[in-house]
């Protein structure tokens, strides 16, 4: 939730290395047992210390007040993202990166059981996948 770390954790943070954030809990309070959007009051002073942001459709509009995905990403990119990465739930997702958008598929899944946890299984693949390109490049 948008109180789990404070501004200046982040800000501590970036002087250790490279800051990925998931905007999901950040756009997210609770009132008493009942989840409901908020405005993420620090957006701009923590974006602008981000590598790698991950938001779907929803966040995007959220964030941004962009309804087209593309634009949005661009918009949060020159807040200061270096990597701006949008889930498009069936529709896959994109990568804001470089100045250019690269795109990757949606798979169908053999059985739909529970879409809890997808955006996290992403961001950890992608993180990962990240992690390694960079260890690859230092060789």
């Amino acid at each position: 939730m948008a109180d789990d770390f404070a501004p200046e954790i982040v800000e501590y943070l970036v002087t250790k290395g490279d800051v990925s954030i998931d905007v999901q809990g950040y756009l997210r309070e609770v009132v008493g047992e009942e989840v409901r959007a908020c405005e993420w009051t620090d957006k701009l002073r923590l974006l602008k210390h981000t590598a790698i942001l991950k938001v779907n459709e929803w966040e995007c509009l959220t964030l941004t007040g962009i309804t087209d995905p593309r634009e949005a990403a661009q918009q949060i990119h020159e807040w200061g993202v270096r990597e701006v990465i949008v889930t498009l739930g069936g529709g896959g997702s994109m990568i804001f990166a470089d100045d250019k958008f690269y795109e990757t598929p949606a798979y169908q899944p053999a059985k739909l059981v529970d879409a809890t946890g997808c955006g996290d299984t992403y961001s950890a693949g992608y993180l990962y996948a990240r992690a390694n390109q960079i260890i690859r490049n230092n060789q």
